[in-house]
């Protein structure tokens, strides 16, 4: 068994002798810290396809089994990024939602949106680090990866198979390689690795962690870094991505 330490130490014996600070305190001159919100049209075929698996699941939730709210979810989400190969989702015995499988073979809206945007911002000399949530079973880094590779952008994609003692070496030999843009889980990143290479940090996809989207939109904005840091949200119009991000702007905003 692993040797515990009761909270109540930190509070009765810590807690007067310790000092809180922020980064603004140290009085480093930090360069400019700024984030942007890019609100994205789906595509006709995206949203006519989204909308109708929304009203499908809201349906379920509310005519066969109110413990899908997690399924609902994380399905839409998710489904917008990569609206192909889903499997059926299954509601009862006998009754399945079949999300719309549409063509792998197009770039949709978010997706040309983000090309434009990196392309851009390395051209300025600008390294971009993409934050993605589903890079499990349901992956978009692998199809990201291969988009900015495409268009020129030197691209790779950081694994929960590097381990965290070796993350800031497994950086830094990338950026001597060349690569421009680096996309990850943000839970990888999230504390004690600085970005300091990746002034430009883009959150393709977010969820609802309030803790964590606010540790990782700040690696990049560290004691060292010399350029004005940009931290951009993604998100398409109408769809629970956006909600999601209003939400947690609203708890950040509270807190």
């Amino acid at each position: 068994m692993l040797p515990v330490i009761s909270p109540l130490i930190f509070s009765k014996f810590l807690l007067d002798q310790c000092v809180f600070l922020q980064l603004s305190d140290l009085q480093q001159n930090l360069p400019q810290y700024t984030e942007e919100v890019q609100i994205i049209e789906p595509d006709d075929i995206l949203k006519k396809a989204y909308d109708d698996l929304a009203d499908e699941l809201k349906s379920a939730i509310f005519n066969a089994d109110k413990n899908m709210l997690s399924t609902y979810l994380m399905t839409l989400l998710r489904y917008p990024d990569s609206p192909f190969a889903n499997e059926p989702i299954p509601v009862t015995d006998y009754y399945q939602i079949v999300p719309a499988d549409l063509p792998e073979d197009f770039i949709y809206n978010k997706e040309q949106h983000l090309l434009n945007y990196v392309l851009d911002e390395t051209n300025k000399g600008r390294n971009v680090f993409i934050y993605a949530q589903f890079t499990g079973q349901k992956d978009v880094t692998k199809r990201l990866e291969n988009l900015l590779n495409g268009i020129g952008v030197k691209t790779c994609t950081l694994k929960t198979s590097v381990k965290q003692e070796k993350r800031e070496e497994w950086l830094n030999e990338k950026v001597k390689d060349g690569y421009r843009c680096i996309i990850s889980n943000f839970e990888l990143v999230k504390t004690g690795l600085d970005l300091l290479d990746f002034p430009t940090i883009i959150f393709y996809e977010t969820g609802y962690n309030t803790f964590t989207l606010r540790q990782a939109s700040k690696r990049s904005w560290r004691i060292g870094q010399t350029k004005p840091v940009k931290v951009v949200f993604m998100v398409y119009k109408d769809t629970l991505q956006y909600n999601a991000l209003a939400l947690m702007g609203n708890k950040l905003e509270a807190a």
